[in-house]
């Protein structure tokens, strides 16, 4: 049976390609993130700490955490940690790091969650055809509830939108009701220690329901890829798999001379259309505020003159001058400061434009009533095509 962790299907969301080089060619890398790095150091910390609690009942204190994250920090840290942020050093992470800890404390002494069942619990439990792996930080157990608790050390906080919607603790919760067939409730927590916060969240019977479906057709997508094609986000300039990718374009790229029949002349004459084009709407956007420009100084001579038009050689301008909303435009800070005002007011849903994600969501969860197939035939499934022009790059570069 094939086995899935959350965050190898993670990896399929973000880009099939880089789960191709990961799971399927096996590609291995020496490299690790800072980040990671002190993920782990804070994560075999807290184990080793609650494990001294759990064998020898010893009271756990920031002192010993912080032995336990320095020596474990020495002890790993090595020459091929990369840190890509400009301006950091790894001290600073390893301050942080001592933070995440300092934070745990004050964020854990408020916590009762019971009896301790276990630390890096280990998961494997079938769904489908396939199996489901993970681990859990910290399971604890208070009578029939059950509390899956995870510790982050990432840089963002988590709303709770994000924490109702997150899906791999919500796997966990499905591995521990097959675990522990007696569990009537399951609390999610997440330990966001960077931020001394804990953010808590549940699931119905059915979004475990919908939750399942969903990763069973993912995992049935995963297993009919045949062509991972690369998908191009922020993310990439993170990405172990850069150079890799690039050889991945190389070997993918068609001379447009060897195509039958060749397409050499059509490359070249869409690349100058699209300059043509770019270059017109430069000129529009340019004649536009022009003309934006110029109307003051009409409405200021029909305003001081009590006229209606301004005549001059075989052209007449007529200014009508009046009050209106404005109405600020895209991708302005204006513009992001009223649709705050717009959502903050509960009129967003009534105002904001069509989102694909919103009407497949209704689709889905048969909002639009007897109009769903009428709206589902206008969203079928259809071929697309997006285009992007680079420059050819230079033989030795």
């Amino acid at each position: 049976m094939a086995r899935y962790s959350h965050s190898k299907m993670n990896t399929f969301r973000q880009c099939p390609l880089k789960y191709r080089f990961g799971y399927i060619d096996h590609i291995k890398k020496e490299e690790e993130g800072i980040e990671a790095f002190t993920g782990s150091c804070v994560h075999e910390a807290l184990e080793e700490l609650l494990k001294l609690k759990k064998e020898f009942d010893r009271e756990p204190d920031y002192e010993k955490a912080e032995e336990l994250f320095l020596k474990t920090w020495e002890e790993n840290y090595h020459p091929d940690i990369v840190i890509r942020r400009k301006n950091v050093t790894p001290e600073d992470y390893r301050r942080r790091g001592l933070m995440c800890l300092g934070n745990y404390f004050e964020m854990d002494k408020s916590q009762d969650f019971g009896e301790l069942l276990g630390l890096e619990v280990r998961l494997n439990f079938p769904l489908g055809d396939s199996i489901i792996k993970g681990f859990i930080d910290r399971l604890q157990r208070d009578g029939n509830t059950f509390h899956i608790i995870d510790y982050k050390v990432t840089k963002n906080d988590m709303a709770q939108e994000k924490a109702d919607s997150d899906t791999q603790l919500a796997l966990y919760e499905m591995g521990i009701r097959k675990l522990y067939p007696d569990a009537q409730n399951v609390v999610l927590h997440w330990y966001m220690l960077p931020h001394n916060n804990v953010v808590d969240s549940t699931r119905s019977e059915g979004d475990l329901l919908d939750l399942e479906s969903e990763v069973l057709a993912l995992i049935e997508k995963i297993e009919s890829t045949s062509d991972f094609l690369p998908v191009e986000t922020a993310l990439c300039g993170w990405c172990e798999y850069q150079e890799e990718c690039e050889e991945e374009k190389r070997r993918r790229t068609v001379a447009a001379s060897r195509v039958e029949p060749p397409v050499e002349e059509l490359v070249e004459e869409y690349v100058r259309l699209n300059e043509e084009r770019e270059k017109l709407n430069a000129r529009v956007k340019e004649i536009e505020k022009k003309l934006e420009d110029m109307k003051p100084g009409f409405a200021a001579v029909v305003k001081e003159t009590d006229a209606w038009s301004i005549e001059s050689g075989d052209h007449v301008l007529d200014v009508d001058v009046g009050m209106g909303l404005y109405m600020p435009g895209k991708n302005t800070e204006e513009r992001k400061l009223l649709e705050k005002l717009v959502r903050n007011a509960g009129m967003w849903g009534e105002m904001s434009e069509i989102s694909k994600f919103l009407v497949l969501k209704a689709l889905e969860t048969d909002t639009f009533g007897d109009l769903g197939p009428d709206i589902r035939e206008r969203f079928e499934e259809r071929e697309t095509v997006k285009i992007k022009i680079k420059d050819r790059p230079v033989p030795g570069e």
